[in-house]
Formats: structure tokens, sequence, C-alpha cells
């Protein structure tokens, strides 16, 4: 079993072991899980399982009939519609609950409307006698949290639950590897983000550098392509999505931006922008709201995935330089130097983690029931947390420079009056610690928190 996925089996099983038939949709990211959950959901119960295809509707069903007959279920005919197809895959299930999992379910939606139609009316005609439980598995979060259910309608009300995998947290992560070295672990989830199916190609023993020349530089290593396959996977013109997300990579992340370098149209680029969003690839940044909203930066684009962004901002436009330096000479010379800057991005979902915590537990000055993060124009506020009364945290995340300084904490308040915010408490967060007249002042007022990410 997976870290951090007990909660999510429990659920499952609370919802196969209801006394009528019941149709969920599953959905979470490509690499969050999904399949190694289901793996163990089904063991034991009488399962049937069919992955959708690319491919028109009467394809569909011509594969999901030789399907039937794989699985030894009687299916004379080549071409039969979904409601035969449904009434086949329970004839076999009266002497207990049938288990039917439909994997990338959005590609039948999407080009046959009648599939939800169908499938709607058999969970109905089943529901009061507990003999099915159906399972929708799809990795478009963004189109099915803002546009399936207007796609299918009335539909809808025959769908039982809704239950979204989310990334794991960085402490899972730590459990993983089961080490004490917490700061490689923070390295590698600032590369490998909260997906634990990838977590398993980093070797705990190695250091970051030879995990990276291992998995990643190496024409072996198995995510040397692992941007384009993301792509490839479900996102046709792959040309314009890859080139989208090597120009955020590379720091253009308002829509201007990216209309200049790219020389797509503004309108072209909003569409792929939306694609890249629903499957949770891209997000659209929004500041936390503060009376320093003409300070903000607006329409920032920035990818949310750490592993996507690494390959794209190392990987994809120095493929000939990988070639003919090597792995081991083009870390040193190209990575090396700027991996900080890179993976420091994501260092603030780990502080935000660790805020949390001490959230849950009561022991922060105050408990706050509102967070999110301030993007300026000239510095960011990692962590803006509020209670109902607007006192104030604020938290500074600090991964790229290798000590934090007294001058950096005079930057940090300088970027909290930008945003017009007076904090009751700051929290910094270094991850090669703090000087010494910071920490002289830290030991004076009890409103500055120093936490050294290697003692975390």
């Amino acid at each position: 079993m997976l870290p951090g996925r007990v909660n999510e089996l429990i659920q499952l099983n609370k919802y196969f072991g209801q006394n009528e038939s019941s149709l969920l949709v599953l959905y979470g990211q490509s690499s969050v899980g999904i399949s190694s959950l289901l793996e163990e959901f089904k063991e034991g119960k009488n399962t049937f399982e069919y992955c959708s295809k690319h491919c028109s509707e009467r394809e569909q069903r011509y594969l999901w009939a030789g399907e039937l007959r794989n699985q030894g279920i009687v299916c004379d005919n080549d071409y039969p519609d979904f409601s035969f197809i449904f009434e086949r895959i329970i004839s076999d299930s009266k002497d207990g609950k049938k288990l039917i999992i439909i994997r990338d379910f959005h590609r039948i939606v999407r080009v046959c409307p009648e599939f939800m139609t169908s499938l709607s009316a058999f969970v109905r005609a089943y529901k009061n006698d507990n003999r099915l439980m159906c399972i929708l598995v799809s990795n478009h979060l963004g189109w099915i949290e803002n546009a399936f259910v207007d796609t299918i309608g009335k539909n809808a009300f025959a769908i039982t639950g809704f239950m979204k995998i989310k990334p794991l947290h960085f402490l899972e992560l730590v459990c993983h590897y089961d080490t004490p070295d917490t700061a490689k672990c923070m390295d590698f989830y600032c590369i490998l983000g909260g997906n634990p199916e990838y977590w398993d190609y980093f070797d705990i023993s190695l250091s970051l550098r030879e995990n990276i020349i291992n998995v990643l530089l190496r024409d072996d290593g198995a995510f040397r392509n692992i941007g384009t396959d993301i792509l490839k996977k479900e996102l046709r013109e792959t040309g314009v999505y890859a080139t989208i997300l090597a120009t955020i990579a590379e720091g253009r992340e308002k829509l201007n931006d990216i209309f200049v370098h790219t020389g797509f149209s503004r309108a072209k680029i909003s569409v792929y922008l939306k694609n890249l969003m629903n499957l949770e690839l891209v997000e659209k940044v929004y500041s936390y709201d503060t009376a320093g909203s003409e300070n903000t930066k607006k329409g920032i684009y920035r990818i949310s995935s750490p592993l996507v962004d690494f390959w794209f901002r190392f990987i994809y436009p120095n493929e000939s330089l990988i070639k003919r330096m090597g792995a081991e000479e083009f870390y040193d010379s190209f990575i090396d130097g700027s991996l900080n800057k890179c993976i420091g991005k994501y260092f603030g979902s780990v502080c935000c983690e660790y805020i949390d915590i001490l959230n849950d537990r009561n022991l922060l000055p105050f408990k706050y029931t509102k967070k999110g993060e301030w993007v300026g124009k000239t510095g960011t506020i990692n962590i803006v947390a509020q209670n109902t009364d607007r006192d104030t945290l604020l938290g500074f995340c600090n991964v790229d420079k290798p000590i934090t300084t007294f001058f950096d904490y005079e930057w940090y308040c300088y970027t909290a009056k930008e945003a017009r915010l007076r904090p009751d408490v700051m929290y910094l967060f270094s991850k090669g610690g703090f000087d010494r007249e910071l920490t002289e002042l830290a030991e004076k007022d009890d409103k500055i928190k120093l936490i050294d990410m290697r003692e975390f």
C-alpha cells in the first residue's frame, strides 16, 4: 500500500459496502497513485476493468466487445451499444457484487454523449439491489471539476460521489524513504513532487546529483523523456504545448510574455493553457487579497509539477548539449549552480505543510482560518495566514541562497510593507541556516521565528 492512502482505501470500501449500487468518479493526476490504490481496493472483488482508448465511438464499442470476450463474457455482436455492454458485464454477478472500473472515461464522454446516458440508466436500474459499484477514472482534473457535470446534464444525478486523489505531502515522502535525512528528502520532493509513483525512481542512498544523472540525464534514464511523454499521453499538438511549457519554465510567466516569445496568438495560448490547467500541469497564480493589490503581479502562470518544470527548464532546451557533453559534465556545468533556484519555487509547499501542522496542533500564536501566497512585483510572501480577527502570520522561504541574512529579513519587511501587511509573527525558513545578526535579533524579538530546514 502506498503511504498516505489509508483514508482513501477506507472511503472506497465504504462506498462498496453500501446496501445499494453506486457510481463513483475517481480522479487525480496520472502519477498520483490511483492505479496502486485501485489494485489494492479490487483485491478479492469480482472486477471488470476497461481502459478507454483514443478512438471513435464505434471503435470504442468494438474494442470493448473484444474485452468482454477476453474476460469470458459472451458477446456475439462486434459493435454492441453501451446498454448491452453493461448488461453483459453484470450478467455473471448474481452471486456477489460486481466492481466495474472504467479508466480514462473522459475519452468516451468527449466523443459519445450517449455513453453517460446509458451508464446512468444502467446504474439507476440496479440502484436498490446492491449488485454493482462502478468507478469512472480520469486524470483530467480541470475538466472533471469545471465541465463534466455541464457536459452530461441530468445524467449527473446518477453519480453517488466524486473522490479526488491528491498529491501526497512531504512527510509522507520522508516515511516512504524511511530516512532521517530530511534535507535530501526536501530536494527529492522539490523535484518529484507529491506523486508517489515517481518516488521509487530516486535512490535515497545516492546523492541528488547521482539521482538526477541516472534518472533524468542518461539516455536510458526512466525520466529522460518525461516531459513529452506526459503530453503525448493525453494531448495532441504536443509541440505547441511543449513550446508553452518551455517558455514558462524559462521565466516568461505572463500571457503577453508567452505571446511575444512564441508568436502564437493570445487566444490560442489561452486555450492551450486551459488544457494544461485541466491536467494540473499549469496553474494560474492568484495573490492573497490585501490592501496592497496594486503591487501584485497579475496574470501569472506557473508550472504545477516540479518534475515537468525541471525537465523543461534543463533538458528540453539542451538535448543536443547533453548528448555532446555527457550526463555528468552537463550536470556540473548547467544544473549544479542553478538547481536551488529552480527547485526553490516548490520549497514553499514544504514550508506551508510545516505551518499547517503547527496550526492543526494549536502551536502557533493564533489559529488561522485563511492562507495563501502574495506574489508582488518586487518580491513574494510565500505564506500569508490570517484569522477572522485579521491577526497575520507571514512566511518567507529561502532555498537558493546559502544562508539567510539580516539583509534578507529587511527585504522581507519591505515586501510586507508593499503588500500592506503588518505581521504579528514572521516565520523565516532557510535551507542553509541564518547569519549571526539575524539570529541575535530573533532571540530578542519573539515575533521572529527562524526555522532551519536542515533540522526539520
